[in-house]
């Protein structure tokens, strides 16, 4: 498959219906915001690009936390960094999971890359819808179990007292319902 091949189906089975979900685009990356949280699949280049693939992470942070830089930017961030919870696109369901439970990653965060040249349009299609159920699914349970005091208190019992995760839960403190 090509790479024109594939960004047509990946406009038409992910992108698209993302959109009419509330999605928005920034660059080949998605994000939406809802209730205060930013659920983001963030498009990888640079040293993460390979010929007849494609590169992502997903990812979770409230709207009001800072980033690397301690700037609250209120929406889409680019940085995988500047956000609490992060997995491969494939693992979006473990997040949904009721006994999730809060992992750093501050010092790398784990990518998935998707091979679509060796592959028949079938197999991406059958991969795409799955990817664009997932992350459906996700707009829908994430908001909702990611409270501020759940991932305040998941940060303040499970992190790594690295210094993003003391710039957050100082936002957590700080933060106005």
């Amino acid at each position: 498959m090509t790479k024109l091949e594939f960004e047509e189906l990946w406009l038409e089975y992910v992108v698209n219906p993302l959109l009419k979900l509330g999605f928005q685009e920034s660059g080949k990356s998605l994000f939406m915001i809802k209730n205060n949280t930013v659920l983001s699949l963030i498009r990888l280049g640079g040293r993460h690009s390979e010929p007849g693939s494609i590169c992502h992470t997903f990812c979770l942070r409230h709207s009001f936390l800072r980033n690397l830089d301690e700037k609250s930017l209120k929406g889409f961030e680019r940085e995988p960094f500047a956000y609490p919870i992060k997995c491969v696109p494939s693992k979006i369901a473990n997040i949904c999971d009721k006994d999730w439970m809060y992992s750093p990653q501050n010092l790398k965060f784990p990518r998935e890359r998707f091979h679509y040249f060796s592959l028949n349009k079938k197999q991406v299609v059958n991969d795409l819808v799955n990817l664009q159920i997932d992350l459906a699914r996700a707009t829908e349970l994430l908001p909702f179990k990611f409270t501020t005091e759940f991932l305040e208190d998941q940060i303040q019992k499970l992190g790594e007292d690295a210094w993003i995760e003391n710039v957050w839960l100082e936002d957590y403190r700080n933060y106005q319902t």
